[in-house]
């Protein structure tokens, strides 16, 4: 009896450790944020993908006329979520970039969405970057059980996963904490301009499994040798602000007026050379893509009211300008 006790404390012990972590979406405790919170302040106004194969384990595996993921495309990452996703495959990958750089605020953020449920969870590493080159991992932690695979089609609990991507269910993000990447010369918390995610291959075989920071592998649904395979990127929100980082240096080149605008406005910069300009809604949705001279005059009247990021690129840096447009 007292040996059975010793057991069976022991096996409470083990799964109070393994449940570490915030809950699922429905659940109070929660961190996840819902994709028409307030708080988000602009989303993915780029995105490039590079795909995984459906079955990294064996390449020769075809779904759908190929032997990588073809789901989606990746503007169906841009802007506020919807019904659309991109996926990666396994350990397939996304750059996404923003209109204004991603800021180390207080709290969260930014937040990262895909398209599973409550249980069924594919996961990715997350990765930051202020200049594009250089970039710097979340330290991740997962809890779940080694011994044995989850399959293809098997549960997670979001109790026992930390700073992976995919976490929640689709249309809630999971939020990420720059305070937690480790500090480094070559990162500016500040002006996060690139974020990395990289599909979690849940293979528990060594030569293909994801590990996190702690050394273990990460069990998450494997294989999935579909076209839709792999982490599904539904979007990328910003929770705080950055300083404009490397564009800082572009800011004097450029002067947009008047501002509030109506119907059009004038855009000047110092260089005679040929610049385009893209501009973004608040939801991050690209909504005017032209080039100008040294000074052009700009036709919005097409355009809602609103606050708008407008973007200028002389081929060597980009300036980011807030321009606001009343009706």
């Amino acid at each position: 009896m007292k040996k059975a006790l010793i057991i069976l404390l022991a096996s409470a012990c083990t799964v109070t450790a393994q449940q570490s972590y915030p809950p699922d979406a429905d659940t109070p405790g929660t961190t996840a944020i819902h994709k028409t919170s307030p708080l988000f302040l602009g989303w993915a106004t780029g995105v490039v993908v590079e795909r995984g194969y459906v079955q990294i384990s064996d390449p020769s595996i075809m779904h759908m006329g190929s032997n990588k993921a073809t789901y989606g495309v990746p503007e169906d990452a841009i802007g506020m979520p919807d019904t659309g996703a991109v996926s990666l495959g396994d350990a397939g990958t996304a750059i996404i970039t923003f209109a204004s750089p991603i800021g180390n605020g207080t709290g969260f953020d930014f937040a990262v969405f895909e398209n599973g449920t409550n249980t069924f969870l594919e996961l990715a590493f997350v990765e930051v970057s202020s200049n594009g080159v250089n970039y710097f991992r979340f330290p991740s932690h997962s809890e779940t059980q080694t011994d044995t695979p989850i399959g293809g089609f098997g549960a997670l609990n979001a109790r026992n996963l930390n700073n992976l991507a995919g976490k929640y269910k689709a249309d809630y993000g999971t939020p990420f904490n720059l305070d937690d990447v480790p500090d480094n010369s070559l990162l500016n918390k500040n002006s996060i301009t690139h974020v990395k995610l990289i599909d979690v291959v849940g293979s528990l075989d060594p030569q293909y499994a994801g590990y996190d920071s702690f050394g273990n592998r990460i069990n998450d649904p494997f294989p999935t040798p579909f076209y839709s395979g792999g982490f599904d990127l539904a979007g990328v929100g910003i929770l705080n602000a950055g300083s404009l980082g490397i564009f800082d240096n572009a800011v004097a080149i450029a002067a947009i007026y008047p501002n509030p605008a109506v119907d059009s406005f004038n855009i000047r910069t110092s260089s005679a050379t040929e610049a385009h300009i893209k501009m973004y809604d608040s939801t991050g949705r690209e909504v005017l893509s032209t080039d100008i001279t040294s000074e052009d005059l700009i036709n919005v009247s097409h355009l809602n009211a609103g606050i708008y990021i407008v973007a200028i690129d002389n081929g060597t840096s980009i300036t980011n300008k807030r321009l606001i447009i009343k009706k």
